[in-house]
């Protein structure tokens, strides 16, 4: 993937995309281990950190560095290069999903780990779409660099709006079980479940949204 050859090229923006997918999201999750309720967790967890990682798809429009300036002489279109950082975006998210899956078949059981896996990609499909298409909407209408100043301008705001909904989302299903643990189980699994579901056709809805020339 041409993005993927981008950041070889930059270790330093590489080491700090792998650095907020990857290494923030392990502290997280660490962070909410708590025995017996690790393993009942695991679906508001996977729902958390799948908004989490496709809030990070901005930081792959900064990677093109001056290479932006050549996007905007191609025929490129906004919608086809947010798809494009999405499926980046996503790829870049796989460790995190690996690692919830882990910790539901270890502290857990194997319907667990799946479960959790299931709702980590439709949320993170969902949310990477959608947080792409707001971040291709926002880049500057002539010709610039794109750095994290000029995204910015036009992303922060909802990225931040994003984000706060994300942890709302997980709250509120992780409530059940913070409350009564195994009792609270289902409740939390569905809440989790039908968030994730959300989130996806939030992502479908974007990607039919009508495109335009960068």
């Amino acid at each position: 993937m041409k993005d993927l050859k981008l950041l070889a090229r930059n270790p330093r923006m590489l080491a700090y995309i792998v650095y907020y997918m990857n290494v923030v999201p392990l502290m997280i999750i660490f962070s909410f281990m708590r025995g017996s309720k690790t393993a009942l967790i695991i679906p508001s967890l996977s729902l958390f950190m799948a908004g989490f990682a496709g809030a990070g798809a901005g930081y792959f429009y900064v990677a093109e560095g001056e290479g932006s300036l050549l996007l905007y002489v191609l025929p490129v279109t906004r919608g086809w290069l947010a798809r494009r950082k999405a499926a980046t975006c996503l790829v870049f998210s796989l460790p995190t999903m690996a690692i919830i899956a882990t910790l539901g078949y270890v502290f857990g059981e194997p319907s667990i780990a799946v479960t959790g896996i299931i709702i980590f990609l439709l949320g993170a499909i969902g949310s990477s779409v959608a947080f792409s298409f707001l971040a291709a909407r926002g880049l500057p209408r002539s010709p610039a660099v794109w750095t994290n100043e000029t995204l910015r301008e036009g992303y922060a705001g909802a990225q931040i709006i994003g984000l706060l909904f994300v942890i709302g989302l997980f709250l509120v299903s992780a409530f059940p079980v913070f409350v009564s643990e195994a009792q609270g189980f289902h409740s939390s699994l569905l809440m989790a479940l039908s968030a994730s579901i959300a989130f996806f056709l939030v992502g479908l809805a974007t990607i039919k949204v009508k495109d335009e020339p960068l």
